[in-house]
């Protein structure tokens, strides 16, 4: 039984390690979301969508759409999933940003496309921002492009009892020229493009620099270490010097005397 208490013990210790390195990561990247989305969102920054490196492959950094008004600010950002060994089923889709100014709003929303045929979007709070997001049936904060065409002519955002803001749209085929260009880049040059269509405003996603948070990861690998050590000195050395398997115990010492 010994050998199988170890195994399980070790087992338990290396999940115990992974999910240390995976937590600890996460709430790196939270707290560099919320520091850097705060103040952005403070500025009204129209670089705030700083967080592009959680959107797939490429954007634009110039919104398809944009809306302000005293309570809301809104974008909708042109992104694609590239494949770059079958480009043209590269996937074309839409961030869709909602800067809650004045916390109006506080639960799940929905973002109503008006038309022949209505067409919702669910809305969701980014974090614990002041920012909601547009995301699809599988929670991701990309909407398809397909999704977005159609013979609208407004968006709204509503909830059961009220619309916070009705907004005209008209947004059409030829508004989305990201995949296009990435296509025609990969053509003439045989790769995928990383600054080269900056004149075009199109850039390649870019990992969020965690370098100012990474205390919490050696803070939470240092507590991982410290349990493993005194849970392993507890289990295996401690009970084996003080419970009678090294040394008699007085008790013990005593019947052996008397024999």
């Amino acid at each position: 039984m010994k050998i199988f208490g170890r195994i399980f013990y070790a087992l338990f210790m290396a999940l115990m390690f992974i999910f240390t390195f995976w937590y600890t990561r996460a709430l790196m990247e939270d707290n560099y979301i919320v520091d850097n989305g705060t103040e952005s969102l403070a500025n009204i920054d129209e670089n705030y969508f700083f967080f592009y490196s959680r959107i797939p492959n490429y954007h634009k950094s110039e919104p398809i759409l944009t809306y302000s008004d005293d309570d809301f600010e809104v974008r909708m950002f042109e992104t694609a999933q590239i494949k770059e060994n079958d480009m043209p089923s590269t996937k074309e889709s839409v961030f869709i940003m909602i800067h809650n100014k004045n916390n109006v709003l506080t639960s799940p929303y929905t973002l109503r496309l008006v038309g022949e045929t209505n067409k919702d979007i669910r809305v969701v709070q980014y974090r614990s921002l002041d920012l909601y997001v547009a995301v699809n049936e599988n929670t991701e904060m990309i909407v398809s492009k397909d999704d977005l065409l159609g013979n609208y002519t407004e968006i709204q955002l509503i909830d059961d009892q009220t619309t916070y803001f009705t907004i005209p749209y008209a947004l059409s085929e030829t508004d989305f020229t990201v995949k296009e260009k990435l296509i025609t880049f990969y053509e003439e040059n045989g790769k995928l493009p990383y600054l080269e269509l900056q004149a075009d405003l199109i850039y390649k996603n870019n990992p969020s620099d965690l370098s100012e948070y990474q205390h919490i990861f050696y803070i939470g690998m240092a507590i991982y270490f410290a349990s493993l050590i005194i849970m392993t000195y507890f289990i295996f050395f401690f009970k084996k010097k003080y419970l009678g398997r090294v040394k008699p115990s007085v008790g013990l010492k005593r019947d052996i005397r008397k024999k």
